[in-house]
């Protein structure tokens, strides 16, 4: 037996009418779905469900439910539809295996008589991330980047010409045991309800919202993959770095040889390319092709979620030839709590072309630059910086002398 479908689903409905001995038995079936998905798993499910409500006190099952349905999260959206309890929830396994789905026994009172039950629920099972390509053009000046947004269902029940939008941004999630109970009984009921997830939303504004342009249908354990946005001709630039924490309150010597990172800023100005546009957190893949045209991988980075207009940086390795040696050439102890220590740096760049090399440089304490062969840029209270150009198939020299005060 098949799991059943998440869209077409039965709702078999006993009601109860005052006065009578005996349920009447009712077979419905859902008109609509749309769900909301969250990055960090789970989901908000919509439905609507075609079935007769009496006035008065109703008795329902809901049939073809997500196995993890969190039934405390249920909200009934029908105007004059209470819940008054439910009644447990009943976990389904069909025959020869397969993924498992649920029926919760719900009791409404209903103020009027009504054909449909509207409700929302939250249930765990479905997941979405983003993921992008960016390709780098032979000049290194622009790229093409493509958004895509995976969406996986591990629900046990199928979707079917579904609605569905995905949020990007994090949302709370709290788990049973973090709220306090005094005098809680520590029962295997108790454990197996502290397993469960729910998910506490916070203000829709907060958080982007990804409509996906067509209905879906999703089987429970199928993966898919829709694009988000794409454009061509965004700026870029690619950089080469060089980070160290530098330690003056210690001696040292020379350093094992560096190798410089390899990065790529991406340009999103408003108005221009995908600048208007927030990124989701996601995995980047960065292309560029070879001499001969060939597409080659240049590495793989994440990226947090990033608010429109801000740029794009994208470390992807390590340059082969451009390198650093760093040495400690002076320690000085300057009464009790002084210290002077002198740093040379050394950069090599064994390629065809000059690169221009960010040297970023962290120290802790109360500090000073006493003098260097560079100028340099104060970034904040800990990092210093050096922008300097080795030239082809040569080498740059940075050495500066540094006060830290204990």
């Amino acid at each position: 037996m098949k799991p059943r479908s998440f869209i077409a689903v039965l709702v078999a409905a006993s009601l109860i009418v005052p006065g009578s001995a005996a349920a009447v038995a009712v077979r419905g079936q859902a008109a609509a779905r749309s769900l909301t998905v969250y990055p960090s798993g789970g989901a908000l499910v919509r439905e609507i469900r075609i079935l007769p409500l009496a006035r008065g006190m109703n008795r329902v099952q809901l049939e073809g439910l997500p196995s993890s349905v969190n039934t405390q999260s249920l909200v009934v959206l029908t105007p004059g539809v209470v819940v008054v309890g439910n009644r447990g929830l009943t976990v389904s396994q069909p025959a020869g295996g397969g993924a498992s789905s649920a029926t919760l026994a719900l009791d409404l009172h209903a103020t009027q008589p009504a054909s449909e039950l509207r409700l929302a629920y939250l249930t765990e099972g479905f997941m979405w991330s983003a993921s992008y390509t960016v390709v780098v053009m032979p000049d290194d000046r622009s790229v093409e980047l493509t958004g895509l947004a995976t969406l996986l269902n591990r629900s046990g029940v199928e979707l079917r010409d579904a609605e569905v939008q995905l949020l990007a941004g994090h949302v709370y999630r709290v788990r049973r045991r973090d709220i306090p109970f005094a005098g809680r009984m520590e029962t295997a009921e108790v454990r197996a309800a502290e397993a469960d997830l729910g998910i506490a939303p916070g203000m829709a504004g907060d958080y982007h919202l990804y409509t996906l342009p067509e209905r879906i249908d999703l089987a429970t354990g199928q993966d898919r993959a829709v694009r988000l946005f794409g454009g061509a001709g965004l700026a870029a630039q690619r950089r080469y770095v060089l980070r160290q924490g530098v330690n003056p309150l210690s001696r040292g010597g020379e350093w094992p040889q560096e190798s410089v990172e390899v990065a790529y800023r991406v340009r999103r100005p408003a108005g221009e390319g995908l600048g208007d546009l927030p990124i989701p957190a996601g995995v980047v893949r960065v292309y560029r092709p070879d001499a001969d045209g060939r597409l080659q991988l240049l590495g793989e980075t994440a990226v947090g979620n990033t608010p429109k207009e801000e740029d794009l940086w994208l470390p992807v390795g390590r340059a082969f030839e451009l390198t650093a040696q760093r040495t400690q050439t002076d320690y000085q102890v300057r009464g009790r709590n002084r210290i002077e220590s002198a740093w040379r740096i050394v950069l090599r760049n064994r390629t065809k072309k000059p690169a221009t090399v960010e040297v970023v440089e962290t120290v802790r304490g109360d500090w000073r630059i006493l003098s260097a062969t560079h100028k340099h840029e104060r970034r904040s209270a800990t990092i210093f910086a050096f922008e300097v150009e080795v030239p082809a198939d040569g080498e740059t020299t940075i050495e500066y002398v540094i006060e830290v005060q204990t």
